[in-house]
């Protein structure tokens, strides 16, 4: 297997993998997100609970309510991550200069920043490239954008 191959596996299994904990993690941070919007809200006289909040989405919405938005999450793990990832790969093995493949932890450290920053310009300009497609409209684009902000 080539080097080219190995590439493509790497990112193939990364997007799976990504998509795959996305799709786990999805109603746990759906929750999280509740919560938050409820602590700030004024007319919170009741205290909040994950376990109400979970009923809440569940009774009004449905089972299916907890993964409202999943699918723009999973889109944007789709090259994020893979991007990141196999990026952050390709930059330590250009700066290895020794046999034993090690790097101080601050090398690592601004490698992973690099990496990461790379993967979120091209994953955004990605994202916003298919959603103007799909909605056509600049101020729905534009809060569609805002909203997938990590």
């Amino acid at each position: 297997m080539n080097a080219g191959d190995r590439d493509v596996k790497k990112i193939l299994l990364t997007s799976l993998s990504a998509m795959v904990a996305e799709t786990a993690t999805f109603p746990v941070d759906l929750l999280k997100t509740r919560l938050q919007l409820h602590g700030e809200s004024i007319q919170s006289v009741r205290p909040a609970s994950a376990f109400r909040m979970a009923l809440e989405v569940i009774r009004t919405d449905g089972v299916s309510g907890m993964y409202k938005g999943l699918f723009p999450a999973i889109f944007r793990h789709m090259f994020y991550t893979p991007i990141r990832i196999v990026g952050y790969e390709h930059l330590r093995n250009s700066f290895v200069q020794s046999s034993d493949n090690s790097l101080p932890f601050y090398s690592k450290a601004v490698i992973g920043g690099i990496s990461g920053a790379i993967a979120q310009l091209i994953a955004k300009i990605e994202l916003s490239q298919k959603f103007a497609k799909i909605t056509k409209n600049s101020a729905v684009t534009f809060l569609t954008l805002f909203l997938l902000k990590t």
